[in-house]
């Protein structure tokens, strides 16, 4: 046995090479033989290791009949869909310690992760945040609003503010008579 192959693995449970229904596995793994079933088992508690898995599985194999039978048990269909239905019970399994796992840093606003932790509740639940927001502004400037404005801000912070009396008075252009002199 090589190095790879020195894997702790739990052992096989009887139930599932005698009763294809043991602990819900889906139909894929269902239809498989007893010992094909022992291989996927092995293969998903050992790290991925094929050789392994199927030597634990078909312990009377030798060396040669493992190298190759454990690559063509991976290269199967059956095998391949019953190691993908074994992840997903195996997945779904995570689900309670995962959320056991993140309820203190839910419930506790002081945590360095609570708005990661909130963030990513909500986000899972389909509460995605606002990613554009419309706002539209509708300016209306007259001269006796402006001055209204004006006198308000300024009565809030406390200055004497009259806008007309502070300017200087306007200058006279109107245009007059030119009377050209000669001399210049």
């Amino acid at each position: 046995m090589s190095k790879k192959e020195n894997f702790a693995v739990p052992p096989c449970p009887p139930q599932l090479l005698e009763d294809p229904d043991y602990a819900g596995f889906g139909p894929k793994m269902q239809a498989l033989t007893p010992r094909k079933r022992a291989f996927c088992w092995y293969y998903a508690h050992n790290g991925g290791n094929a050789r392994a898995a199927y030597r634990l599985a078909y312990p009377d194999a030798g060396d040669t009949t493992v190298a190759v039978e454990s690559s063509r048990r991976l290269a199967e269909v059956q095998i391949r869909e019953a190691l993908a239905d074994m992840a997903k019970y195996q997945f779904d399994g995570l689900v309670m310690p995962a959320i056991a796992a993140i309820l203190p840093i839910l419930t506790n606003p002081g945590h360095k992760q609570h708005f990661k932790a909130v963030e990513f509740v909500l986000d899972r639940r389909g509460f995605q945040p606002v990613q554009q927001s419309k706002v539209e502004v509708v300016h209306k400037l007259d001269a006796a609003n402006v001055d209204a404005a004006l006198l308000n801000m300024a009565a809030a912070l406390g200055i004497n503010f009259a806008p007309k009396a502070a300017l200087p008075a306007p200058i006279d252009i109107t245009p007059t008579e030119v009377i050209e002199d000669e001399e210049w």
